[in-house]
């Protein structure tokens, strides 16, 4: 069960509310895509039978 005052993204880092209270609103979305992007990366390659470090 997720910890009130937490943002997680599925499978990716916990970003704590400090975390998203130091961040501007583009900020904090330019890190939520760029998790979902390293995310799909690391599915895509894993779907290959690679495994990314």
């Amino acid at each position: 069960m997720p910890c009130p005052g937490r943002i997680r993204l599925e499978f990716g880092a916990v970003i704590t509310a400090e975390e998203v209270e130091s961040l501007s609103e583009s900020q904090l979305a330019e890190r939520c895509i760029t998790s979902l992007h390293d995310l799909d990366r690391l599915a895509r390659s894993t779907q290959r039978g690679h495994v990314l470090h």
